[in-house]
């Protein structure tokens, strides 16, 4: 009998086969994903991709819906439509919210603030017109103002998280870093 040549590991019939597995599975994996990818996105709609973004401006996980194709001119259509919404129904509350949104997201803050201060006249614990008086008072610098605004909407909502953090980013915005910690 002949002794077995000896092998070195790198020729072992092992690590071929290894080599040959993996290298299989990356091409499939490759093909897999790139199949895969084009068909999810052209499953999902630019609606259902907004839907799954954070929270908007206003903190109740409201989205501004868009439609499969719609271009940038449209949904700044859809905005005025928005305002003039609010401006033919100047008691409705949510129409006054959705517009002082709208406002916000066009950084038109002097008029969202003037929108959510109206809401506020009619229902002063409505915590949702806090909150965008809040922010809108925060955009137009008056920080004070900002936290008065968002401490009401803790102390009439403690569940909002979100109301906690606009108050520790406007308490940072101030330089007390102390009571951003604490809102946070």
């Amino acid at each position: 009998e002949q002794p077995m040549a000896l092998r070195s590991w790198y020729d072992a019939p092992w690590l071929e086969d290894a080599i040959r597995q993996g290298g299989i599975l990356l091409v499939l994996i490759v093909v897999v994903l790139g199949a895969l990818r084009p068909l999810l996105t052209r499953l999902m709609s630019a609606a259902d991709y907004a839907a799954l973004q954070s929270e908007s401006v206003m903190g109740d996980g409201e989205t501004i819906e868009v439609q499969e194709g719609e271009s940038l001119e449209d949904i700044k259509g859809s905005f005025r439509e928005y305002i003039r919404a609010a401006d033919l129904l100047p008691d409705d509350v949510e129409v006054q919210l959705r517009a002082s949104t709208v406002l916000q997201l066009e950084n038109r803050f002097e008029e969202s603030r003037d929108r959510a201060a109206a809401v506020l006249q009619k229902d002063p614990k409505n915590v949702q017109a806090l909150i965008l008086l809040g922010n809108a008072l925060a955009s137009l610098k008056d920080y004070a103002g900002a936290a008065e605004q968002l401490e009401g909407a803790i102390s009439t909502d403690p569940s909002r998280t979100l109301s906690y953090a606009n108050l520790g980013q406007i308490e940072a915005a101030k330089g007390d870093l102390v009571a951003a910690e604490a809102a946070y």
